[in-house]
């Protein structure tokens, strides 16, 4: 994505958006699971070809903490968040060519594919995806 240079460059940094900063404090969200980290990466175009890039990670296991809120979905469950950008560090770029039309974006997991915003964004991929 767009953010990967900087990631590569620089190393994490604690965002803005921290939904489950009560429950285990600011940090970085990340997945354990390719079937998780895979709906946060949407596939662009490169060279004609539609790919997903998704890092592979190394996290200090003593820094992992469990999103544990009760109002969690059980897909925000999956989540892994490090408070200490220092605790997380990137060691793989895994590359996989993944058509735009295969997408799930996250917010289908989070909030279901019925609700009014995520019909908005799933049609949004369905014309990106129907243009190719």
């Amino acid at each position: 994505g767009d953010s990967l240079p900087g990631i590569l460059c620089s190393g994490f940094r604690v965002g803005d958006r921290q939904k489950f900063e009560k429950d285990t404090g600011a940090g970085i969200y990340c997945a354990p699971t390719m079937d998780v980290a895979q709906h946060y990466s949407k596939p662009k175009k490169l060279d004609g070809r539609w790919v997903q890039v998704v890092l592979q990670l190394r996290v200090k296991p003593s820094a992992i903490r469990l999103v544990a809120d009760p109002k969690a979905t059980e897909f925000e469950k999956k989540y892994w968040v490090i408070n200490d950008p220092d605790h997380i560090r990137a060691y793989g770029v895994l590359i996989r060519e993944f058509h735009l039309k295969d997408y799930v974006p996250p917010e289908v997991m989070v909030f279901g594919s019925s609700h009014p915003e995520v019909k908005k964004l799933l049609k949004a991929l369905q014309t990106e995806a129907a243009s190719d």
